[in-house]
């Protein structure tokens, strides 16, 4: 599947027929899972579809670039809320910040960045 914006052609995905790529979260040893839709180098932007399984809660983190989460369905918790289907939150690039779903329900969502995407624990 094409993933990368060069060549100036329209980009059309649906996501239901796509596998759920499972993502090891090393860090808490739990699993999340994508479908990678958008990976554009040049741009370093990537564009993903994400499912956190009920309870994954990631470890604090930073990242190099400011990143956004559109929920779709469950709820995404955070630091500084819950926030169910239809609210977007925008984590800027370098903030400290954790998330991950609740204990009852997964949170499916769309996850973009806007530049090279790298994660950092700041306790290593």
């Amino acid at each position: 599947m094409k993933t990368s914006l060069d060549d100036h052609q329209e980009l059309v995905f649906h996501p239901d027929g796509m596998e759920w790529e499972p993502i090891l979260d090393e860090k808490i040893g739990q699993y999340l899972f994508d479908k990678k839709l958008i990976d554009d180098q040049k741009a370093g932007m990537v564009v993903n579809f994400c499912r956190y399984p009920a309870g994954f809660y990631k470890a604090a983190h930073t990242h190099t670039c400011s990143h956004g989460i559109y929920v779709i369905s469950g709820k995404l918790k955070t630091e500084t809320g819950v926030y169910g289907p239809g609210h977007f939150v925008w984590h800027p690039e370098g903030s400290l910040n954790r998330h991950g779903a609740t204990e009852k329900e997964d949170c499916f969502f769309l996850f973009v960045t806007n530049g090279p995407f790298t994660i950092a624990y700041p306790d290593g």
